[in-house]
């Protein structure tokens, strides 16, 4: 069974890693992710055992996140991302993997603060990832939101694979 779960944790790690990419590029995170993201964290924490515990928190999570997003802090893929990524962890470790959450998002705000006055928009260049480039730079430079399934995706991870 163990390497059921970590061919699981791999799989989830591609989608967070994808839903941080997709953020980035479009400030959006697709629906079919997160009910991926869901599935691969029901099926863990099945074979686990603690599915009934894990559900229990993801709706907490939902819950607190909902709230917050409410108050317009966070989005309203954040909150479903969150949501089902909480599924991947044991219920006992869901308060770490947060706080892991929260330290990689001040990594991020601070890089953002950091390059925010130095980045230059610059010349248009070719393709999907110099759009990509050129429009992240754009919304540094006027203080737009941050890709907060970068810092998700960066918390899950380093947690998925302690």
């Amino acid at each position: 069974m163990g390497w059921v779960v970590d061919g699981l944790v791999v799989i989830s790690t591609i989608f967070l890693v994808y839903a941080a990419l997709h953020d980035v590029a479009v400030r959006t995170i697709p629906d079919q992710v997160v009910v991926a993201l869901g599935g691969l964290g029901a099926t863990i924490a099945i074979l686990h055992g603690h599915i009934v515990g894990s559900i229990l928190v993801a709706i907490c999570v939902f819950g607190l996140c909902f709230a917050i997003w409410w108050f317009g802090a966070i989005g309203g893929g954040d909150v479903k991302l969150l949501s089902a990524a909480s599924l991947l962890f044991p219920p006992a470790a869901v308060p770490s993997w947060i706080l892991t959450i929260a330290m990689s998002g001040g990594v991020l705000a601070g890089f953002y603060l950091m390059v925010r006055h130095r980045v230059t928009v610059g010349p248009v260049r070719h393709g999907c990832f110099g759009r990509i480039v050129r429009s992240e730079r754009w919304r540094m430079r006027r203080g737009g939101p941050l890709p907060y399934a970068v810092a998700i995706a960066a918390g899950s991870c380093f947690q998925l694979i302690r």
